[in-house]
């Protein structure tokens, strides 16, 4: 019986770690934006003049930010270096 309990315990401490994480950015990339699980930041982003956004997003948080359209993250660090190299 003690086992069912823990193995329900890991799956909610799980979520909980990934709530308290939440709109958070790895301390290893650029400042941006908060993000939203799942969608990142798509929602964020309007269909048309995308540009406008990314100048307020500069403008709040620097010359270089970080965006998450999806779940996993579009522009790794390491090949963001590869490519400004």
């Amino acid at each position: 019986m003690a086992s069912a309990y823990l193995l329900a315990l890991i799956p909610l401490l799980y979520i909980v770690f990934k709530l308290a994480k939440f709109g958070r950015r790895e301390p290893h990339l650029p400042p941006g934006p908060p993000t939203a699980p799942i969608v990142g930041n798509a929602l964020q982003l309007p269909e048309n003049f995308l540009q406008l956004q990314f100048s307020e997003w500069a403008q709040q948080y620097g010359d270089v930010i970080s965006v998450r359209p999806i779940s996993r993250i579009a522009q790794e660090y390491d090949a963001i270096v590869v490519v400004y190299s």
